[in-house]
């Protein structure tokens, strides 16, 4: 049991002391638009003893990453089929 890697043994209480008050902090402050981005790499690479905070903002952070190259994928198709399509008439 203590050879266990699956046991967290850093922190434990810490990792489960965010309430839904919490939450809702963490996430109003990660949609305001520089300020949150920042706090969500210093949430995800700090020091933080909290890491259920840790993971998501390693997430969040993860999920933007996928959404811009989302967003790149539709402007680069969509940009060359209006190109294609005005440069007919």
């Amino acid at each position: 049991m203590e050879n266990d890697p699956f046991i967290h043994r850093e922190h434990p209480a810490q990792s489960l002391t965010n309430t839904p008050f919490k939450w809702m902090l963490y996430i109003l402050v990660s949609a305001i638009p520089l300020i949150g981005l920042i706090m969500l790499f210093i949430w995800g690479f700090g020091n933080d003893p909290n890491v259920s905070r840790r993971n998501w903002a390693k997430g969040m952070l993860l999920f933007y990453v996928f959404l811009i190259v989302l967003y790149i994928v539709f402007a680069l198709l969509f940009g060359a089929a209006l190109l294609a399509a005005t440069a007919g008439n």
